[in-house]
């Protein structure tokens, strides 16, 4: 399964695909695949960036006072990425759902912050289907960009 990660629409009902990720189902953990469907049918969904944050873990609540993430009761401290990395965060209802790991380039952080400054849509799409980043979502279809 491919995700698409799309910005939210403009004025025009158009959206951008800003990132995506291949999840090939017969090596990915049923679980995981999931979690990422509950994104998708979760969409609108809310993205940050965490960079050098603390707790970041699958399940722990973003609190919005301290701008951080609260680990639950019994969490697994085996599953808690390392603070020396920066992570693209999905939230549905301010309980993290999906982490990527973010290169720690600024030109990286800056896009991946512009990009998730507003609510975000996850789609899902067939492995073998055309849209990557920089194609546009007007709702029904995707479309190549005008300059490629």
């Amino acid at each position: 399964m491919k995700y698409l990660f799309l910005t939210e629409e403009n004025s025009e009902g158009l959206s951008e695909v800003f990132h995506t990720l291949l999840l090939p189902e017969e090596f990915v953990p049923q679980e995981m695949i999931d979690r990422w469907n509950t994104l998708v049918s979760s969409s609108p969904i809310t993205a940050r960036t965490l960079e050098s944050k603390e707790n970041v873990a699958i399940g722990s609540i973003w609190d919005e006072e301290s701008q951080g993430l609260v680990l639950t009761e019994g969490a697994d401290l085996d599953k808690v990425l390392p603070i020396t990395d920066n992570y693209l965060a999905f939230f549905i209802n301010n309980v993290l759902t999906g982490a990527l790991t973010i290169t720690k380039s600024t030109h990286a952080l800056e896009k991946f912050r512009a990009a998730v400054a507003r609510p975000i849509t996850v789609v899902s799409v067939d492995d073998e289907s055309d849209p990557e980043i920089g194609y546009i979502y007007n709702g029904v279809s995707f479309s190549k960009p005008e300059n490629a």
